[in-house]
């Protein structure tokens, strides 16, 4: 018995060894599945992580471009505040012209006016002056003796 007993012995040894052979051979299957898994994970975070960087450059970029374009609108701003204050300045003047003009042009109006109305007197002053010429002319005939009277 003793010999079966160790045979029995040994074939439970061998079995209880084979087992743990078998369990430790699952389990290192089981971590080989689960540090690929992790792996897999991890390389998808750093996947993620250089598109959020590659995101991130991308909108410190786009920061600096519209900074960029604001300060161009900012300008571009100011120089159209400056025109339109100019604008406004010249329509001023060009009012101010306008109305110069319009008096000018009432002063030229009247001037025709005075040089009509000089022309007309003239006339009238030498038509008088014709008549009264006439009327001395007629006069130098009369005599002395009608002076007298």
């Amino acid at each position: 018995q003793s010999t079966w007993g160790n045979y029995n012995d040994i074939n439970g040894i061998e079995t209880l060894t084979m087992e743990r052979i078998k369990s430790i051979e699952d389990r290192e299957i089981e971590v080989t599945k689960l540090t690929r898994q992790a792996l897999l994970e991890i390389e998808k975070a750093i996947q993620q992580t250089q598109l959020l960087v590659e995101r991130e450059e991308i909108i410190e970029y786009q920061e600096e471009e519209i900074s960029a374009l604001t300060g161009e609108i900012e300008q571009l701003s100011y120089q159209l505040s400056n025109k339109e204050t100019k604008i406004l300045e010249l329509q001023q003047l060009l009012q101010e012209q306008q109305k110069s003009i319009m008096d000018y042009q009432q002063r030229i109006a009247e001037s025709k006016m005075n040089v009509e109305k000089y022309k007309l007197e003239h006339l009238a002053h030498t038509t008088h002056s014709s008549n009264n010429n006439k009327n001395i002319n007629n006069n130098d005939f009369i005599d002395d003796s009608q002076l007298n009277e």
